[in-house]
This record gives structure tokens, C-alpha cells and sequence, in this order.
């Protein structure tokens, strides 16, 4: 969208194509010049003149800065889901197996993880026990296994939130165009944990 459009955007708060509509057209010298082809709002039709000083002034940055930290704050959720994604899925029955899974490693780290026969009760971990046959593991090796994969995940949900709320501040405190659109992109992923392997 170029400048003239959004200065009548903003400036009028109009919709494009139904209130207004902006065309370039060839001048004498065959270059492209903007032009209001359509002017539907009460108010009188501004001359591109008038709008060019509106966009050379500072309440038009400023309304481009603060839609541009808006588009920054949505990249932000966007990079951030899809990191989290890695590592969980967000689907309302997986979110509930997780968590079932999640109490039953917790159940068996706060038991001293026992694994010798006499110490280790496999029903009282009913999960792990229906699934290691499946997986092919022992139900210990399998517990360790969902154990390492929680603590990863919290360790990469911190390193997550913290990158998003630096972003996130970042964007807040941006008083450049430049600085909001760079803020998303500065997010560093470099100390995030690989997945745990599944043991053999």
C-alpha cells in the first residue's frame, strides 16, 4: 500500500475501495504519480499536496510506528508457538495425555525411581506400564525417558518466555520503525535443548 493511502487511513480512519481508492498514473513525462480516483467520505477530498505534508510529519510515523509494533508483536507469538510447537503439541487431548504422563514420571522421581524388582511397582505407574511394550523399552527405561522430556521442556519453555518477553519489551520500547521490525528476529534460540532421544 503506498503512503497517500495510508495517510487517508489514518488521517479519516477509511476503509480503501469503499470510501476512498488511489490509482498511479503516468504524468506528462510518462512517470507514475498517485492519484484519488474515488472519494466517498464527507469530508472534503484532500490534494495529494496536503496528504504528502501529513506523511513528511511526525503524527504519520507515528501511527506507521505503532502499526509496525503491532505486526512485530504478532511475528513474536508466531515465532514463539512454533517453538513451543518442537517440543508439545497444543491439542487439547494431547495437552491432557501430557500432563497424565507428567504426574506419573513425577510419581516415580519422587519414589527414588526405583528399578530393582522388589522395590518397583509397575501398576502404580499405569501409563508407562500399558505403553513400554509398545515402545519396546522397560517401563523404567520408559519413566526416565518421559522424565528427560519433561525436564527438557521446562527448561525450553523458560528459555522460550523469556526470549518472547524481551521481544515483546523491545517492541514496546522501539521508537523507530526499524527497531520494532528488527525485535522478533533478535530472539535467540541458540540455548535450546535437542529433544531427548528415545533410548534403546
Amino acid at each position: 500500500m503506498n503512503f497517500i493511502a495510508l495517510a487517508i487511513i489514518y488521517q479519516y480512519d477509511a476503509t480503501p475501495l469503499t470510501d476512498f481508492e488511489v490509482q498511479e498514473v503516468p504524468d506528462e513525462a510518462g512517470e507514475l504519480t498517485p492519484v484519488i480516483t474515488m472519494w466517498n467520505l464527507p469530508d472534503p477530498q484532500p490534494t495529494i499536496q496536503e496528504l504528502d505534508a501529513y506523511i513528511a510529519s511526525p503524527a504519520f510515523y507515528a501511527m506507521r510506528l505503532a502499526d509496525e509494533k503491532e505486526l512485530a508483536r504478532e511475528k513474536t507469538y508466531t515465532i514463539t508457538e512454533a517453538k513451543r510447537g518442537i517440543y508439545i503439541t497444543l491439542k487439547v487431548g494431547k495437552l491432557g495425555e501430557y500432563t497424565q504422563k507428567d504426574r506419573e514420571t513425577r510419581d516415580w522421581e519422587e519414589d527414588g525411581k526405583p528399578t530393582l524388582p522388589l522395590l518397583f511397582q509397575p501398576s502404580r505407574y499405569p501409563i508407562s506400564q500399558k505403553e513400554a511394550p509398545e515402545w519396546g523399552l522397560s517401563q523404567t527405561s520408559l519413566l526416565q525417558w518421559w522424565l528427560d522430556i519433561v525436564i527438557t521442556w521446562a527448561l525450553a519453555t523458560a528459555i522460550i518466555t523469556a526470549q518472547e518477553r524481551a521481544s515483546l519489551l523491545a517492541i514496546e520500547a522501539a521508537t523507530t520503525i526499524e527497531a520494532a521490525r528488527a525485535a522478533p528476529d533478535s530472539m535467540d534460540w541458540s540455548e535450546l535443548p535437542a529433544i531427548p532421544p528415545q533410548p534403546t
